[in-house]
């Protein structure tokens, strides 16, 4: 009887014993395995991101024609004179709404927040002399009494538009 109670009293030891070795190698096997799958998820990351690149480079924006380039240049330099932020506001103004109105007899529409209309109508001249903007007088329904409609020329729209809203997060994603 003794020895069937050593025998089993040796057996709960090596149960125990191996419940106590699983309990410190568990935590090792599963953090080996973690480990594993995170390099291999690293990896293909790494992977993809580098065909990204590729594709990105490929991928290439398409040059400006002759007609585009010499509009670019104008508005670049013209936008390079006149580089205050109240221009390009009053710029991103006229181009968000198709044009901006204005008169001696009211504000300006759209009205550029915190410059008065004597400004604008300063800032519109100046812009209008680099042929960024045009102005076109609308009669209105009294005789004496016109309206100033100031609206981006086609051929500088798309010009303008590079250069007012600069893609920098898409470029930076793309480049």
């Amino acid at each position: 009887m003794q020895a069937a109670l050593i025998s089993v009293l040796c057996f709960l030891a090596v149960i125990g014993l191996t419940f106590i070795v699983s309990l410190i190698r568990a935590p090792n096997l599963l953090d080996e395995q973690r480990q594993a799958e995170i390099h291999s998820a690293n990896t293909r990351i790494a992977e993809q991101t580098h065909t990204i690149e590729i594709l990105d480079k490929t991928v290439a924006k398409p040059e400006r024609t002759p007609v585009e380039q010499h509009y670019y240049e104008m508005a670049k330099t013209a936008l390079e004179k006149h580089g205050e932020v109240e221009e390009r506001a009053i710029l991103r103004l006229v181009h968000s709404h198709g044009e901006m109105r204005t008169a001696d007899w009211h504000v300006p529409q759209p009205n550029p927040e915190g410059v008065d209309r004597i400004k604008v109508r300063m800032i519109l001249d100046a812009l209008a002399a680099d042929h960024l903007v045009v102005m076109q007088l609308l009669h209105t329904n009294t005789e004496l009494v016109f309206e100033e409609v100031w609206t981006i020329p086609p051929a500088m729209k798309s010009a303008l538009e590079e250069l007012l809203y600069p893609e920098s997060s898409s470029e930076s994603s793309h480049t």
